[in-house]
């Protein structure tokens, strides 16, 4: 299971609101629901403190490596990026809107193939909001850094370099960067 997730607000009230999607989200991985039920769930839930500063994304995927696939859903979450073995890339789309902004929202999943090689970058909007004057990060600058190879933690890592070079000085919103890289069923790392 993948997941990340950003919540509205800074501070206190903020790390609270990410504990609890946190353990929600665990909660719902083991109670065996979907990605698509996963997130149809967090909102339901978010929705109902009727609180209009609960607005979340989550993005939530199951890999199967056994059938080198990888299904998601994606509640209003910056689209994952997939890069392909061969260098390709593929964005993984939103299926659903923003948690917490209206309740009994159906949220769609989508499965695609993921197989030794592939890589999935998955970040907040702090990354491609980041800005320099007046100018974004954008996510031509996120491509051109996750272009580069290396490790996933490497990858992550050049990701933020980039962005504090480009901001070159205090971001204004956190920043999360997380790479999952599949493996073929006989590679021996994790």
């Amino acid at each position: 299971w993948i997941s990340i997730a950003d919540v509205c607000g800074k501070g206190v009230q903020a790390a609270t609101k990410t504990s609890m999607i946190k353990y929600a989200v665990r909660a719902l991985v083991a109670a065996g629901l979907s990605p698509a039920g996963v997130v149809g769930e967090v909102n339901t839930m978010t929705a109902e403190t009727g609180d209009t500063s609960d607005i979340v994304t989550l993005w939530v995927g199951r890999y199967s490596p056994a059938h080198d696939s990888l299904v998601w859903a994606n509640g209003g979450h910056p689209p994952g990026i997939l890069r392909r073995a061969n260098g390709g890339f593929e964005r993984l789309s939103v299926t659903g809107p923003l948690l917490g902004a209206m309740s009994g929202v159906s949220y769609e999943e989508r499965r695609v193939s993921f197989t030794a090689g592939d890589r999935i970058l998955l970040f907040t909007d702090g990354v491609t909001e980041a800005r320099s004057g007046g100018e974004f990060f954008g996510e031509q600058r996120i491509l051109d850094a996750f272009r580069a190879t290396g490790s996933p933690q490497e990858d992550a890592e050049r990701v933020l370099q980039m962005v504090r070079a480009f901001v070159q000085g205090a971001l204004r919103d956190d920043i999360a960067v997380l790479v999952v890289s599949a493996l073929g069923m006989h590679d021996s790392e994790s």
